[in-house]
């Protein structure tokens, strides 16, 4: 899906496609140049984890609720992590109405341009992408979620907000929250309960935290706008309701391709335009990626002891 987030007369797109064309862009950007991403984590005090990016006019709100599970994989001792969560029907009259609530959700002052059903079908394909980002394998520890081996493990409930949208990073920013947000999710510790024969029959929460996931092998979303058949990275708006599609990959840390889709041509891209596409994208994700880990380890520095305010001590 390719929104249209703001009309654009005829002057203006031609204006636009005039700058991509001999890369100069109308906020004088490359094509190859991006904006940087603020972020920030800890802002929801009932979540296991959560963060809030923000990255021009798009900001994106986090939250990680640790869960109880079942346990999962060959070995029945991994958690698992889901985006798309809380899927439930609802019976109306004789026949039925089911009715999908996704994690994925949009303000409804995030924009004036979708309506409430492109706001939920938008929402949908983000979540699918940040899913698939989520379920590549290898890219998190899901056995650092297991409880009890073969009975019972923690599942991670993804839930994004997207406050407001604006240009063509929607994806990439919510990917970097989700990013952030696992990196700051701490996994409770447990205590198992054994019986008289030393058999585990319960669990239960103990005090503290016991450790936190390791998100560096977790990849990053990278939007590559098809632009007049130009590569455009980070486009906005304006460069967004010009462009004919755009690939949205997901790059790790060492700049592999882990996860690709194709939005808003229902036909195929040229292989020298998808080449060049896909090499934009591996040098700005793992730039990405490397940006993000080090305003992270920066934000942990930080001390976060509680201010003594009032008269009273």
């Amino acid at each position: 899906m390719l929104p249209a987030l703001v009309p654009l007369a005829k002057a203006e797109a031609q204006y636009i496609l005039d700058g991509v064309q001999e890369d100069i862009r109308n906020d004088g950007r490359q094509r190859h140049h991006a904006r940087p991403y603020h972020i920030e984590t800890g802002l929801v005090s009932n979540a296991n984890g959560s963060a809030r990016a923000q990255h021009v006019g798009t900001d994106v709100l986090v939250g990680v609720k640790a869960e109880r599970g079942v346990a999962l994989g060959q070995n029945e001792d991994e958690g698992q992590i889901e985006v798309l969560s809380r899927m439930f029907k609802k019976t109306q009259h004789a026949l039925g109405n089911v009715v999908e609530q996704f994690a994925v959700q949009f303000a409804s002052s995030a924009t004036a341009m979708l309506s409430g059903r492109e706001r939920e079908d938008y929402g949908r394909a983000i979540a699918l992408a940040l899913q698939e980002m989520a379920d590549v394998r290898g890219a998190i520890d899901r056995q650092a979620l297991c409880i009890i081996a073969g009975r019972e493990a923690f599942t991670l409930k993804v839930d994004v907000m997207i406050l407001a949208a604006n240009g063509g990073a929607i994806y990439d920013t919510a990917a970097v929250a989700v990013y952030a947000a696992l990196a700051s999710c701490d996994i409770p510790s447990v205590t198992l309960v054994k019986d008289a024969d030393g058999d585990v029959v319960d669990w239960e929460f103990a005090d503290t935290p016991d450790h936190q996931l390791d998100v560096s092998r977790l990849p990053l979303l990278t939007t590559i706008a098809s632009i007049n058949d130009f590569a455009v990275l980070d486009a906005t708006t304006a460069e967004m309701a010009c462009a004919d599609a755009a690939m949205i990959l997901g790059i790790d840390a060492q700049g592999e391709l882990c996860t690709c889709r194709l939005v808003g041509r229902t036909g195929g891209v040229d292989p020298e335009l998808l080449t060049e596409m896909t090499l934009m994208a591996q040098e700005a994700g793992k730039a990405s990626v490397a940006s993000v880990r080090n305003a992270l380890q920066q934000e942990a520095a930080l001390d976060r002891s509680p201010i003594a305010v009032g008269f009273l001590r």
